[in-house]
């Protein structure tokens, strides 16, 4: 006969199991709060399940609580010093915060504890793999640390992309190549993969096999999305909800950037961003990306449909996507395929120094479409010393390679604003084949205000929720005390090539504009109520830039607990 005590421990573990087993069920049917809940319970009762402290963790890391979720995580290994996975875990969150020492020390732990733990290999050679931007050794490190979690568990995906994408950066393009098809063998519905492969195929000189890698990388990842509501009436038998004027208390460290969709008589806009290296170009694409992204391609709008009463006129509706990034032949296989269709709602497309005039005609001929063409203006010089800085610190510090930029007249450096601006992206500059300009607003970069208010603009037009996000999405640290003499002997070198000739010119000048006039017809009649859902994106910078976003409704954000939760994700 079991003894009392025996009935006791038995008792508990079933009712231990009975919450691990509840949350698991709530997760399944995606009720992350409830789950949070019954594991809190848990831990009331059973303050030593190591899987609820493992698994509070992780859910709130996912919901942007990062530093909530390393306080737990850490309770976790006090409980169970000896688990390698606990440590594991510690280490990514640190890395996604950027605390990469701490996050270092961590996975170290976790090796220690597990010395065949693969994924411990892996997240160490991400670590590296950031590391290796100021240093060769730490390259050579972080592709070690790759092999040998390919070593030990030769069906991650990701370990060999990531590889590949480190040889990629090194030049190393034959073994990158290898390794990118490695990764698709395991995951062969990664769309971005094919893209990369294209582009690596068009470097080495091989046009059809770049061409049949973008023919299947829009397979996957298509021109033209189409959104369909379930029903006629998904989206207008929608509970009614209180709309609110605006979110007064943001965290210093963050900015909000609304959408009024009831200002605007029609269902979309075209809008285009030209990117010109260190003018602040991140922090106005990656928001609008990301919201599409959330709200349509990741089927957002349907999680939230109860919010959605009267924001739609219609239950079907086409948009582009176009990121921007990849080779001239990309751009060329893109614009090619572009289908003539009149009725495409919105679109964004950024556009990453390639010209852009074909692209343009395309578009105008085959889908209506006149893109309203914005770029950001910072003074040249101070935009130049910035993009040195960013060289090397991202080569390893080598002067010697930057001097090649400079020889190749890359555009990185020679005259960035100008290119964009006139779409002129050929080594040489020629002003006798210059017309007109391809933007139409080039504005002041600032304090993001004006970007802020076209992003608004967009957001509202295309019925895509409010954002909160960081102010700042990159942080550079300041050069060293004695890089500050190499930096200024570049830059000098740069000049003397006239390199801010025509950045400097009164051709930009006269298209310079302090404050952008809104090109869109607002509805003056109409209340302006906030979108009644916000998209949360919190960017960390440190050896690598990492993003993250959650959708919320915008009422629950004006709560005490709501406000509570922006504090965690931005700090007071």
């Amino acid at each position: 006969m079991k003894s009392i005590e025996s009935r006791m421990t038995e008792l508990e573990a079933a009712n231990e199991k009975y919450y691990l087993s509840k949350a698991t069920d709530q997760i399944r049917s995606g009720n992350l709060q409830h789950a949070l809940d019954t594991y809190y319970k848990c831990l009331a009762e059973y303050p030593g399940c190591i899987e609820a402290y493992n698994n509070v963790s992780i859910i709130l890391n996912e919901r942007l609580s990062t530093n909530f979720a390393i306080k737990f995580m850490k309770k976790g290994v006090i409980i169970k010093p000896e688990l390698a996975a606990l440590y594991r875990n510690l280490g990514i969150f640190y890395l996604e915060i950027g605390c990469d020492q701490k996050a270092l020390r961590a996975l170290s732990n976790a090796c220690k504890i597990s010395p065949g733990f693969a994924d411990v290999f892996f997240n160490l050679g991400n670590l590296f793999t950031g590391y290796s931007k100021v240093g060769l050794e730490s390259y050579v490190k972080a592709s070690q640390l790759y092999k040998k979690s390919i070593a030990l568990n030769p069906f991650n995906a990701t370990a060999y992309l990531n590889l590949a994408d480190l040889y990629a950066n090194f030049s190393n393009l034959d073994l990158a190549l290898f390794l990118y098809k490695r990764s698709l063998l395991l995951e062969p519905i990664r769309a971005n993969t094919y893209q990369l492969i294209g582009d690596i195929s068009f470097e080495k000189g091989h046009k059809k096999k770049s061409l049949n890698a973008y023919e299947i990388f829009i397979k996957y990842n298509p021109l033209v999305y189409q959104i369909s509501t379930e029903s006629d009436d998904m989206i207008r038998s929608c509970k009614a909800i209180d709309y609110y004027q605006s979110i007064d208390s943001i965290p210093s460290q963050a900015i909000f950037i609304p959408s009024y969709p009831s200002d605007f008589n029609n269902t979309g806009t075209h809008l285009m961003y030209l990117h010109i290296p260190k003018c602040g170009g991140t922090r106005f694409e990656d928001p609008l990306v990301e919201c599409i992204k959330q709200w349509y391609i990741n089927k957002g709008i349907f999680e939230f449909k109860d919010y959605l009463s009267d924001l739609y006129e219609k239950n079907e509706f086409k948009y582009i996507l176009f990121e921007g990034r990849g080779s001239a032949l990309y751009y060329e296989f893109f614009r090619r395929k572009i289908p003539y269709d009149m009725n495409i709602d919105f679109s964004f497309f950024r556009s990453y120094q390639i010209n852009i005039s074909n692209l343009l005609l395309d578009l105008k001929e085959k889908c209506n479409i006149r893109p309203i063409k914005i770029a950001a203006y910072r003074n040249p010089e101070k935009r130049l010393l910035s993009a040195i800085r960013h060289l090397l610190r991202t080569n390893g510090n080598r002067p010697d390679l930057v001097r090649e930029c400079i020889k190749d007249r890359d555009i990185f450096l020679d005259n960035s604003i100008y290119r964009a601006c006139y779409d002129s992206f050929d080594t040489y500059i020629n002003l006798s084949s210059v017309s007109e300009p391809v933007v139409d607003s080039l504005i002041e970069l600032g304090d993001f205000s004006q970007l802020c208010k076209i992003q608004s603009e967009f957001l509202s037009n295309c019925r895509l929720p409010n954002i909160i996000t960081n102010k700042f999405i990159h942080k550079s640290p300041p050069p060293n005390k004695s890089d500050y003499l190499l930096i200024d002997k570049l830059k000098q070198e740069c000049l003397d090539n006239g390199f801010l000739e025509y950045d400097n010119s009164q051709l930009i000048q006269d298209l310079l504009k302090p404050e952008y006039s809104a090109s869109l017809q607002k509805d003056k009649e109409k209340k302006r109520n906030l979108h009644p859902i916000t998209l949360i994106l919190s960017t960390r910078t440190s050896s690598h830039y990492y993003n993250k976003s959650i959708l919320m409704p915008t009422s629950e954000l004006l709560t005490a607990k709501g406000q509570r939760f922006l504090r965690e994700v931005f700090g007071k």
